[in-house]
């Protein structure tokens, strides 16, 4: 194991989604409680997961929360979108049909990742290196990994530009909460250029 601030500093965040989860599932029934709580939860396995990879120094160990973070990504961007609709309004779009064409690119998602090996289709080549004294997997990026980021930005943009139209059409008493739902939903696309 390796140890790393940056690897506290992410557990402390995943714990805080996680305890976020909490107080929220309480309001329920309100609107978009469980689409954010599945949301929060997704977030928390995601960044406790990306601590557990950046402690780890094994290949497998790495592989393991790896395929764990991609389980809690895959979780929140479908449900940020449900989330951002039932806000917004828009429930009537959410119909079992369309909850469950939801699950079918995270559900592929994991067969991929758990079967690249054999295809080289999500990753082409990873490789473990040391950089800055820290043991990183680094990933060349296939074709089915960039069929996923554009799929995930797209409902990302979706949900964001619902909120913007919700912002220019509500009453300035719900605009300032508008507005912070949309500052929180450029955390992705800010954390995915970094990284």
């Amino acid at each position: 194991m390796q140890y790393s601030i940056y690897a506290l500093v992410i557990f402390a965040a995943a714990a805080f989604a996680g305890w976020l989860a909490y107080p929220i599932w309480s309001r329920r029934p309100g609107v978009g409680v469980h689409a954010f709580v599945v949301m929060t939860l997704g977030i928390a396995l995601w960044t406790a997961a990306t601590a557990l990879e950046i402690t780890l120094t094994s290949a497998d160990g790495k592989m393991l929360a790896t395929h764990l973070i991609y389980i809690g990504l895959t979780a929140v961007i479908p449900s940020w979108l449900i989330f951002a609709m039932q806000y917004t309004g828009h429930d009537r779009w959410i119909t079992p049909r369309r909850l469950l064409l939801f699950l079918i690119e995270p559900v592929l998602l994991q067969i991929v990742i758990a079967t690249n090996d054999v295809h080289h289709l999500f990753w082409t080549q990873r490789t473990l290196e040391t950089v800055n004294n820290l043991i990183v997997f680094d990933f060349h990026l296939g074709s089915l990994f960039w069929f996923h980021a554009i799929y995930s930005y797209a409902l990302l943009l979706v949900g964001a530009a619902l909120l913007v139209r919700a912002l220019v059409r509500s009453p300035q008493l719900y605009q300032g909460q508008v507005a912070y739902l949309l500052v929180a939903s450029l955390t992705p696309w800010v954390a995915n250029f970094i990284y």
